[in-house]
């Protein structure tokens, strides 16, 4: 398939917009088309095991860590994913938590090798402009946080719902100072952590279905948001729960989740209707 067949297929298409697009769009157009345009090399790159790089030279970046060449269906399905997110279409995710690891493991590589400038990595060649960098780095971040949370929701409901003393695994709590759930909500917090998942794919499913409800999502979020770790001195310690693309795209979401849009509807209609009765 094109980049052109990938961006006008079907009727949700990019080519049903104004030509004039936006710069932030026509930046996540040409970062898409890049990817499909090399998306067998970048999965081959993704899943390469080494010691030699794709055209037989020696590997470079490699601090970054590759992902396992037995997960190269996931790998695929992540990067076909990210090029829907590029050209503003929804996403699905992940099916299973091992898939999920996979995607993670994927975008947090993928969003670490991407270059931009010549600066970035001497001696290399950037991929593509700045501005389709960017977008895809923030992209891959919104992948790589939303993989790393559906790989391990349940764990992370039951953190923010953990009255202690001991953690999760063992040991002792860390970050004491945060104020943690009461145990009776972990449906409500789970709700939640399944609607993060959604929104970081451009998936919108659903919101607080009472003011209670919304409470305890707006609790749990602001909780999630202190306890996400983006580097090692963030908590000494405790490593890193994600790349720093990663956990802004986090952090973005999870202001957005105390929403009662369809309760406040609502209660305005009930408001009305008795205003109307009197």
């Amino acid at each position: 398939m094109s980049c052109l067949d990938f961006i006008c297929g079907g009727s949700s298409g990019l080519c049903a917009k104004p030509l004039a697009f936006a710069q932030e769009e026509q930046a996540g157009v040409d970062a898409a088309c890049k990817l499909m345009a090399n998306f067998e090399k970048v999965v081959q790159d993704i899943t390469n095991a080494g010691p030699l790089g794709l055209g037989g030279g020696q590997l470079t970046q490699e601090g970054l860590m590759r992902v396992d060449p037995k997960q190269i269906s996931y790998v695929k399905a992540m990067v076909r994913a990210a090029c829907s997110r590029l050209l503003g279409k929804e996403a699905l995710g992940a099916s299973t938590p091992e898939e999920a690891l996979a995607w993670n493991q994927a975008a947090r590589f993928l969003g670490g090798r991407i270059q931009g400038s010549r600066e970035e990595c001497p001696g290399r060649e950037p991929d593509m402009s700045s501005a389709a960098a960017a977008a895809m780095s923030t992209v891959l971040g919104q992948i790589e946080a939303g993989s790393k949370l559906m790989s391990n929701r349940e764990r992370v409901v039951k953190d923010i719902t953990n009255p202690g003393p001991q953690a999760v695994g063992g040991g002792q709590l860390t970050q004491l100072s945060l104020k943690r759930m009461d145990r009776k909500h972990q449906a409500s917090v789970d709700a939640m952590m399944r609607e993060v998942c959604g929104r970081l794919l451009g998936n919108k499913l659903s919101e607080p279905s009472t003011p209670e409800e919304a409470r305890v999502w707006a609790e749990a979020a602001g909780f999630f948001n202190l306890r996400i770790q983006k580097s090692a001195d963030g908590c000494p310690g405790r490593e890193a729960d994600t790349s720093p693309a990663a956990a802004a795209a986090m952090r973005t979401v999870l202001a957005q989740i105390p929403n009662m849009t369809k309760t406040s509807r609502a209660a305005a209609t009930a408001l009305c209707t008795a205003l109307g009765q009197m």
